[in-house]
């Protein structure tokens, strides 16, 4: 009998064929093979009685027994490779868990079954019953403002799942909005709940991809994007919280999108998968609103009719200002909050300041290994770079020029909380950023202190701004919404657009009336749309845009990133290439952009360049990948990789 095995090599032809005489094979089955001098483990493709080639075959060394995948699991790894440029056996076993031989009971929570209150209104219930009575294969957007009770619709979907035996999978962006999630499905569904994620200890993770292929009895998984590979028993059903969520992308290794990869999966699978926004992605929205209009679910209200808040504009203070960026009137507004409730600061940025600079010839500290400045942490007295693991103890003077005046610029979550620290004394302040936050344990006990209302003023990054439901907010202060607009990106607004929305949606979720203050010096139509809570002004205004320049989701997109420690013999390569494709191509079919430099030129001691590929035809887009990946010889030190429908540059 003779194999394909899928190895799990970086080879562009990883496919090989091996001799199995002793052992009885499937499709599916892992196996360990030779390979050179080696031993490598692979996936079995299909298995065979004959061999039309005319080498001598390689004898399959041993099978793995830990783990099998059934048909549709293999299928859907098939494709995820074909459609974006990777390694099929490469791919199964970077999303496979680490075999241990000695495991941990799997994590998992039981649920308690109690007595649900809260009603449905009708927006939602016809949600759920337009969803409930398809069967099959189908895709749903539920578009619904914050607060609107999207998780209220996910529950009955569920507790409907579990009801005809089946189980559900609920994909989040974020590892830290599991523990919530957890928490109250927990309290509601009879059924046991799985968190899958990077925080879960490895041999729990084993241990749970072993039970949910086993599953005797219903259950919900809830995970971040990795969790999109198990193989749960019985899965009826997908739902996505904040499907327009960049961190379902995966920016290294393959650069699949999970959302995406979901509805595949139940397209493969013949279930229907739920995705869920506030603010969904402009393609999202605009297929769902063009071409898939009968599967379109807009709530516009919040549940129970609770307001959105009021949203303020204010420009910030000169950096002369001992509590800039914020102005008396911000603090004022803060004193006001703060003896009626409690008070949240927006600011995504780590650290007290976000670079030094010298008084007198304006040097700054910049990383030796990555094309950025080194944050300023006072309270570690040291620059780091948020890249690399660089970092140095505060310097004294300026390399340059001696001078003692060093001065930071920018501000971050620590230099807020030393102002509000100073300003309010005998309030208490809580930070909420990856600086405080640094392991799971870490997360639920700070997610326990912040919903036992124990804070006056919580400061944090985008860690607070998605699906947290805080109560007796009365103010929320928004900074840093100008660099994001400024960003050299086409989708440098709608990113915006979609974290301000978050953030702003943390505010009156519980009926508070409670106000919002954005920190700009901007005052265009992007900032009408966040005081006047536009449903789809937003998209209205952005799609014609996108259309008029050919960008996503008007024409599809293809990124090949270049990178390798010699910055000329990267940017000869990247141009090496574009000269090929503009050879090959017989009409304007590709608009080939570049090659140029990413945003962050150096990365741990690597230069990167990319080509930009857009077309209409996604088809003529993977030929040419294809093309490239089998006829290109890299010279050495150079790494190329592909990265369809990307979302950074």
């Amino acid at each position: 009998m003779y194999a394909q095995v899928a190895l799990n090599a970086p080879l562009q032809k990883n496919i090989l064929t091996y001799l199995c005489k002793d052992h009885q094979l499937k499709k599916g089955d892992l196996v360990e093979v030779p390979l050179g001098r080696r031993k490598e483990k692979g996936v079995v493709l299909s298995v065979d009685s004959s061999y039309q080639g005319q080498y001598q075959l390689k004898e399959i060394a041993q099978k793995i027994f830990f783990f099998f995948f059934f048909e549709k699991e293999l299928e859907l790894y098939q494709w995820a490779a074909q459609y974006y440029h990777y390694p099929l056996g490469k791919l199964v076993f970077d999303c496979l868990p680490k075999i241990y031989k000695k495991i941990k009971p799997a994590r998992m929570i039981q649920g308690e079954n109690k007595q649900f209150d809260l009603e449905l209104n009708s927006e939602l219930q016809n949600c759920v019953e337009q969803i409930i009575k398809k069967e099959g294969f189908e895709q749903w957007l539920i578009h619904g403002v914050t607060g609107s009770g999207k998780s209220l619709i996910f529950f009955h979907l569920m507790k409907e799942q579990i009801e005809k035996g089946n189980s559900a999978l609920l994909l989040v962006p974020e590892i830290n909005l599991t523990p919530q999630f957890i928490n109250f499905y927990s309290r509601y569904l009879n059924c046991p709940i799985y968190p899958y994620h990077s925080q879960v200890q490895g041999s729990q993770k084993y241990n749970s991809w072993l039970e949910f292929s086993k599953l005797e009895r219903p259950a919900v998984v809830i995970g971040a994007r990795s969790s999109l590979f198990c193989p749960i028993k019985n899965l009826g059903m997908i739902l996505i919280d904040e499907e327009h969520d960049h961190s379902y992308k995966q920016e290294d290794r393959c650069h699949f999108h999970a959302r995406d990869l979901a509805i595949k999966k139940a397209q493969l699978l013949q279930i229907p998968i739920i995705m869920a926004s506030a603010t969904p992605s402009l393609e999202s929205y605009q297929r769902f609103t063009q071409k898939l209009t009968h599967r379109y679910l807009p709530l516009r209200k919040r549940y129970s009719n609770s307001e959105l808040p009021v949203v303020e504009m204010s420009e910030p203070a000169g950096s002369a200002s001992a509590q800039a960026p914020f102005t008396s009137q911000d603090i004022e507004q803060c004193e006001k909050a703060l003896t009626k409730g409690k008070v949240i600061i927006f600011i995504n940025k780590l650290g007290f300041a976000n670079f030094l600079s010298c008084q007198a010839c304006n040097h700054r500290f910049e990383c030796p290994n990555c094309s950025v400045s080194l944050t300023y942490f006072k309270k570690r007295n040291q620059l780091e770079c948020h890249l690399c693991s660089y970092h140095l103890p505060k310097p004294s003077s300026c390399p340059n020029c001696g001078c003692l005046d060093l001065f930071p610029v920018g501000v971050g979550t620590e230099r807020v909380y030393q102002i509000f620290e100073k300003r309010f004394p005998d309030k208490k302040i809580i930070r909420f950023d990856r600086d405080e936050v640094k392991n799971h344990q870490q997360l639920e006990d700070k997610l326990k202190e912040i919903y036992s209302g124990n804070f006056d003023i919580l400061i944090g990054t985008q860690m607070l701004a998605k699906g947290h439901n805080f109560k007796n907010i009365e103010l929320i202060l928004v900074l840093g919404l100008d660099q994001m607009l400024s960003l050299p990106d086409f989708r440098a607004a709608e990113r915006a657009y979609q974290l301000m929305t978050q953030v702003l949606g943390r505010a009156g979720r519980f009926g508070e009336k409670s106000r919002v203050r954005v920190l700009t010096q901007r005052d265009d139509e992007f900032l009408a749309d966040l005081q006047n809570h536009e449903f789809e002004q937003f998209y209205q205004r952005e799609l014609p845009w996108r259309e008029s320049l050919g960008y996503p989701p008007y024409q599809r997109c293809v990124v090949l990133h270049f990178r390798g420690k010699k910055i000329l013999q990267v940017k000869k390569t990247s141009e090496l290439i574009r000269d090929r494709i503009q050879l090959s191509m017989s009409g304007d079919e590709i608009l080939v952009k570049g090659p140029a430099p990413n945003l962050i030129h150096k990365h741990t001691n690597e230069y990167r360049y990319h080509l930009l590929l857009f077309s209409k035809d996604l088809g003529r887009l993977h030929q040419l990948c294809a093309q490239i990946a089998s006829s290109t010889d890299l010279p050495s030190g150079i790494r190329m990789t592909m990265d369809v429908d990307p979302h950074s540059f």
